[in-house]
């Protein structure tokens, strides 16, 4: 009797613990879907003397980068849309703004232990888990069975000349990847991306590129979503 008092005393600890950790990110007023809304606070806003930013947005299109996406999440097979997000890759953290009815805002990182997917600006995104402990989030590019992948990603740099000493984030970088099969391999020349296949394809292969004046390192989304579909017919 005394053990089952002693669990039923934890449980409401623990209930309680809970119940005010999440009372001090919402509002009680709001209700927030539990599967969303699970994460940590994002906390990673570099000085004022950091040049540039860690997000991956459309420069020519968002001149601002406090502002968010529109978007759409899949978690554990829920789908959000209609949300508010933004892509940290300097970090590689998906972040969720949330807003309340009673006022003010937070911003969350999104949990990658169940996300799945997400989407905005036009561009897919999935998150692959290579083993237990390690993920990467890659761009989509195509939906059948090959696909391209595109790993996204900023760096910080040391500035030169008369800033000499303070700190940029790079332009946004990214590395491209075939996804075939269970297989996502790098790729960064015409003929890295042509050995990809088998050996009865690459002619094939090499006239279109050819044909389309193609360089897989310089060329555009839409010229490889081109590409890739052709791949799908080989």
């Amino acid at each position: 009797m005394k053990f089952s008092s002693q669990v039923a005393f934890m449980f409401f600890f623990v209930l309680y613990s809970l119940t005010a950790y999440t009372q001090s990110i919402i509002n009680s007023n709001d209700y927030l879907d539990p599967v969303l809304y699970n994460g940590r606070i994002y906390s990673f806003f570099p000085p004022q003397n950091i040049s540039g930013h860690q997000y991956l947005i459309n420069e020519e299109t968002l001149a601002d980068k406090n502002i968010f996406y529109t978007g759409q999440i899949i978690l554990d097979g829920n789908s959000f849309n209609n949300i508010f997000i933004k892509y940290d890759i300097y970090n590689q953290k998906l972040l969720l703004k949330i807003s309340f009815r009673s006022g003010g805002e937070k911003i969350i990182e999104i949990s990658e232990d169940k996300l799945q997917s997400f989407a905005f600006d036009d561009k897919n995104f999935v998150l692959e888990k290579l083993d237990k402990n390690n993920y990467k989030i890659f761009q989509t590019i195509g939906n059948e069975r090959i696909k391209l992948y595109y790993y996204w990603f900023k760096r910080l740099d040391i500035k030169s000349g008369s800033n000499a000493g303070s700190q940029i984030f790079t332009k946004a970088l990214k590395i491209k990847h075939l996804k075939k099969d269970s297989q996502i391999i790098r790729f960064n020349t015409n003929r890295m991306f042509i050995m990809l296949f088998e050996e009865k394809n690459q002619e094939e292969l090499k006239k279109y590129i050819r044909k389309n004046k193609l360089n897989v390192k310089k060329a555009s989304e839409e010229q490889m979503l081109k590409l890739i579909n052709f791949c799908n017919t080989l």
